[in-house]
């Protein structure tokens, strides 16, 4: 503004610099509503009552994923659907056991004993005491067909049971393997955002220092600071981005989250 009073800058360079001004008080504005809603959505995920000016941390999971991509492919075996078909195969090898044991003979002894009137003998009008023991024998020699249908279909059954087991396997596999793709990308990307960000505010700090002798528009240097703004915002998105890939490769490979 002293500059244009001074006739040495155009009336423009202030109106930009002043919309562009505005522009970053929206965008603050807009930035601290977002928070505030997931703040509120975090409370509610949390049972926990957050603070408006309580400081989030991101959470250290990088030796734990490490540690995850070191076990290879005996992490992938943490997923609860592994023990649900290690318990269906143990059923249905109980339930063809059965089925085998239905035409084996079956001998079992039974004994009953009471006290009433009549007894055993039907004629005597008398309380006695009485008693039965024995052995008996049940066999069935003869199916019809049901037993062999019956180990067709529990044949039919574990085989379905492997081919979904293997399915899955595959596509957790698939998963893991973008997963872990996205996470080198992201620590790759983070290692060069520093240097970027540095490369910018040198660029910034010149460009500011240039506009205030005059020898830059109001324009070039909003452009520089922009830069620098989105280096650095670029730089913590790619941190938020890293920590929930993290907690999304260890969900995915069935582990808890510390």
């Amino acid at each position: 503004s002293s500059r244009v009073q001074a006739g040495a800058a155009l009336p423009g360079d202030t109106s930009a610099s002043m919309a562009e001004l505005l522009r970053r008080r929206q965008d603050r504005a807009q930035l601290e509503a977002s928070r505030a809603a997931a703040l509120a959505v975090l409370a509610d995920l949390s049972g926990y009552t957050v603070p408006a000016g309580a400081a989030l941390a991101l959470p250290e999971l990088g030796a734990d994923v490490a540690r995850a991509r070191a076990a290879g492919a005996d992490a992938l075996r943490a997923r609860p659907e592994y023990a649900q078909y290690s318990a269906s195969r143990a059923l249905l090898a109980r339930q063809e056991t059965a089925v085998a044991s239905a035409t084996r003979p079956r001998v079992s002894a039974f004994a009953h004993a009471g006290y009433g009137r009549p007894g055993l003998n039907m004629l005597d009008d008398r309380f006695e005491w009485y008693w039965l023991a024995g052995i008996q024998v049940q066999w069935a020699p003869f199916t019809w067909g049901s037993n062999g249908r019956d180990r067709q279909a529990l044949e039919i059954q574990q085989r379905l049971v492997s081919t979904e087991e293997s399915a899955f396997r595959a596509a957790i596999g698939r998963s893991a393997t973008r997963a872990a793709a996205q996470l080198d990308f992201l620590q790759h990307a983070l290692a060069s955002d520093s240097d970027i960000v540095s490369l910018r505010e040198e660029s910034a700090h010149e460009a500011r220092l240039r506009f205030g002798e005059g020898v830059i528009t109001a324009a070039d240097y909003v452009d520089r600071e922009t830069d620098l703004l989105n280096a650095r915002l670029s730089r913590a998105t790619h941190r938020v981005q890293l920590a929930q890939a993290r907690a999304n490769y260890l969900t995915l490979l069935g582990l808890e989250v510390p």
